[in-house]
């Protein structure tokens, strides 16, 4: 009859032989394999042992005490197990799960990875085409949604209000907020521009395609009346700002 032999996992030498070198690592997420490999290890040196002819229990005996002191050994698997080393190499793991998750997300919804370039560093039109001088006094940056808007620039020359602003979110899954067709504005003297509208004319909209930091571009046009401030709202979203206008400048006579 064929001999059934026990588990080494289950005796209680064992057992407590394990606990103790387990409690020298302070690198927890790896104290399932190195219970691994300490068991691996003792069964196959039993197994040596029970092929030279020593009983079951004999054998098991003499491999425990082969192994040392639980607690020195214990210290030596902590220093080869650093806890830094560890978690470094976990959280490394689990970036490069997020990064495929994200690159797979940008291929399906755009068809190809994105410029992350754009993303850190998006393009800004103030320089390259309106190269204005800031005449607008700035808000301070607000919430809107899940983006912190930061207005960058502002001009306004008395009959056009240029706005320049950054977009930026945690959720580097969005793109930029939308505002073509969405934004509103309305001046101390009541006056209303829609985006479109006429006579008076309001455009907005993103500069750049990137996530995390967008360039977002707001022109309000034909403005009259010369008011002291333009509020400039987001009708879908809710959220708004208001700008400060300098003072038409008296023409010389």
């Amino acid at each position: 009859m064929r001999e059934v032999k026990a588990d080494i996992r289950l005796d209680p030498a064992w057992r407590g032989w394990v606990r103790e070198v387990l409690e020298q690592v302070r690198f927890w997420p790896d104290h399932k394999a190195i219970t691994k490999e300490l068991t691996a290890h003792l069964e196959d040196s039993k197994a040596d042992l029970l092929r030279l002819g020593y009983d079951w229990e004999l054998a098991e005996e003499r491999v425990l005490r082969s192994m040392g002191d639980p607690a020195e050994v214990g210290r030596a698997l902590d220093r080869a197990h650093r806890p830094w080393l560890g978690w470094l190499w976990q959280v490394s793991r689990w970036l490069a799960v997020l990064a495929a998750a994200w690159a797979l997300m940008a291929v399906l919804s755009n068809g190809g990875l994105p410029d992350v370039g754009k993303w850190i560093r998006p393009h800004s039109q103030w320089d390259e085409f309106y190269r204005y001088e800031d005449t607008v006094d700035f808000p301070p940056p607000f919430q809107a949604g899940a983006y912190t808007m930061t207005v960058e620039h502002a001009h306004f020359d008395g009959d056009t209000l240029y706005v320049e602003m950054i977009a930026q979110t945690p959720k580097f899954w969005l793109g930029a907020p939308v505002l073509h067709g969405c934004l509103e504005a309305v001046d101390s003297n009541g006056l209303r521009y829609a985006d479109g509208g006429a006579p008076q004319r309001l455009y907005g909209g993103s500069s750049t395609q990137g996530h995390v930091r967008s360039t977002l571009s707001i022109g309000v046009y034909r403005i009259v009346g010369a008011p002291e401030w333009i509020e400039i709202r987001h009708r879908t979203a809710g959220w708004s700002f208001r700008l400060e206008l300098p003072g038409r400048e008296e023409e010389a006579p």
